[in-house]
């Protein structure tokens, strides 16, 4: 279970880390 947890968070957090770069990404090359 304990296992479970933190592969589920470093995964969440990995997501949540490529979508904000590709947000601020996604600004930058448009102007």
């Amino acid at each position: 279970m304990r296992r479970r947890a933190r592969v589920t968070t470093s995964t969440a957090s990995a997501a949540a880390i490529t979508t904000a770069n590709v947000t601020i990404r996604l600004p930058n090359s448009t102007a």
